[in-house]
């Protein structure tokens, strides 16, 4: 009796036991079929932003949003009251892979009071693992105390783990509440990487920053600014590509611009294939929340856009041009000239700052250069009636560069993109070695008792929102102290009365021959959009008559 009961207990065991082997064997099953991605590295937490191969880059270039909602604790300088809840938010750009100091560097806009309870992570996929990473805050220059800072996050992956070849197409950032994961805000990014091998297949290539006009009230944008100013786009592009410029990257906001620029835009994009619109529209208001059109976090990105891929980088605006002092040279012959004279400067110079002088819009323009650029300007304006042009009219500048507080003021900056870690508005903010040197662009030789150099010309007013500050009359002072009146003028190139001097480089180095260019591309971009109406209105003809 006892020895059956005994059996029966053992086949009960033996048949739960399979039982349980069974159940485990399937939970096993449906593991393995459904978890197609492991986390495999030191997170705390699991992954829930969906993740994809696809890559649009087009779609994916432009400021997107991470938010979180904190109880709103006393001790916390408050963004967006909301009851007793606050909304912390951090704004991504553009991510790079950067070969040079291993890690992934993420352009981005966050909190100037970043909060304690706030953790930021990342993470890359390879061969289907999740390695996520730590996120190190480098905070930029020139943020004026406003609401919201340029920042790099540089986020750094498990040593030896992940090779530079291998670095999966998008990369993972993610800000949680500290002590509560489940609380979090994430999103994947397309990663771009650095070339390791440098082709530099442009010798000098411009960065432009978001380009601005007149202000226009608006509620939602602050100072809004409308851009219409074909004259000053004509000229930009073609006083650098005249000067050896082969490239430029303009990073457009919101601003609107009118349908001449658009075409000239156009144009060179689409026709000529020198200029490369980037996608910048802030998603806070300018110079309230941010320190003009988050100018430092543009900068970032074109350095790293750029490592590899031109010799030469240069970062201005549209109203800014870089002149050489004697004709017969360009930007490049100066560069050229600098490493071929010395080891120095083939080795050793990282970036060179170049001295600004203004010429102010309100002084009186030189009716003598008016006389010399008539012809050509009435047969520009038969084409584009409303065209104005600056730069043989505002020939009076500064003699001193810069400001009364220093003439490094306003300065801009031409690097060598490989040897910059970090890159500010008017200086470097790190080179990527200490052996690497900031210099002011010095004075050459060039032989016959002449020395060669650049400055930069800086056309703009002295009054308006171009000061950035209403309070700063540094630049109306300068203006109103220092006359450009018609008897300087008159007394022709190089007259000097107190501050003031008549500068003729544009007549010196382009002549008219600079506007005969402008005339022929009007000519074109005007051909190519009648060609378009023409086409628009003949739908029906075959792709013979359409061509013909």
């Amino acid at each position: 009796m006892q020895s059956k009961v005994i059996f029966r207990i053992l086949v009960l065991i033996i048949s739960v036991i399979g039982s349980l082997y069974s159940i485990i064997q399937l939970m096993l099953k449906e593991l393995s079929s459904n978890k197609n991605i492991q986390e495999v590295s030191h997170s705390r937490r699991l992954i829930s932003e969906p993740y994809s191969e696809s890559i649009n880059e087009q779609n994916d270039q432009d400021w997107k949003e991470l938010k979180l909602i904190i109880p709103n604790h006393s001790q916390i300088n408050q963004q967006e009251k909301n009851g007793n809840l606050i909304e912390f938010k951090v704004y991504i750009y553009s991510a790079y892979y950067d070969w040079r100091i291993d890690r992934i560097r993420i352009n981005s806009l966050i909190p100037s009071n970043f909060y304690d309870r706030i953790e930021m992570e990342c993470a890359i996929i390879l061969d289907k693992n999740i390695y996520t990473g730590t996120i190190k805050k480098v905070i930029h220059k020139e943020h004026h105390n406003k609401e919201y800072v340029s920042s790099t996050l540089l986020c750094e992956i498990a040593k030896n783990e992940i090779k530079f070849e291998d670095i999966s197409r998008k990369v993972l950032i993610t800000i949680l509440e500290n002590g509560n994961s489940t609380n979090k805000s994430e999103i994947w990014i397309t990663l771009k990487k650095i070339p390791k091998n440098s082709s530099n297949n442009h010798e000098l290539t411009v960065c432009v920053r978001p380009w601005w006009g007149e202000p226009i009230k608006n509620g939602n944008l602050g100072n809004k600014q409308k851009f219409n100013n074909s004259g000053l786009m004509l000229e930009f592009i073609n006083s650098y590509l005249f000067l050896g410029a082969n490239k430029f990257y303009l990073y457009q906001n919101y601003l609107d611009i009118d349908e001449d620029v658009r075409n000239i835009i156009n144009y060179y994009s689409n026709i000529k294939n020198v200029l490369e619109i980037i996608p910048y529209s802030l998603p806070i208001i300018p110079f309230k929340q941010v320190w003009d059109f988050a100018q430092t976090t543009m900068i970032q990105d074109c350095l790293l856009r750029n490592i590899g891929k031109t010799k030469y980088l240069l970062f201005v605006d549209t109203d800014e041009f870089v002149f050489p002092n004697l004709k017969n040279y360009n930007l490049m012959d100066f560069l050229n000239l600098l490493e071929a004279n010395n080891p120095y400067y083939k080795n050793k110079v990282g970036a060179m700052w170049i001295p600004m002088y203004f010429h102010f819009l309100e002084w009186e323009s030189d009716k003598n250069n008016l006389k010399k650029y008539s012809t050509i300007e009435k047969k520009i304006k038969k084409k584009m009636a409303n065209i104005e042009f600056v730069l043989y009219r505002k020939t009076c500048r500064m003699l001193s560069s810069g400001t009364k507080k220093s003439d490094k003021t306003r300065r801009k900056v031409i690097i060598r993109p490989e040897r910059v870690l970090y890159m500010g508005i008017h200086e470097t903010e790190e080179m990527l070695s200490k052996k690497f040197h900031f210099i002011r662009a010095p004075v050459i030789n060039v032989g016959g008792g002449n020395e060669l150099s650049i400055y930069l010309h800086h056309y703009r007013k002295a009054k308006g929102i171009v000061n950035n500050d209403p309070k700063q009359r540094e630049l109306v002072n300068m203006y109103l102290e220092n006359v450009c009146s018609d008897k300087l003028l008159d007394s022709g190139g190089d007259s000097i009365q107190d501050g003031v001097i008549v500068d003729n480089t544009v007549w010196e180095i382009f002549g008219t021959h600079l506007y005969q260019i402008i005339f022929e591309h009007i000519k074109e971009i005007q051909d190519m959009y009648t060609n378009k109406e023409i086409i628009n209105g003949n739908k029906n003809l075959s792709v013979e008559e359409l061509h013909n």
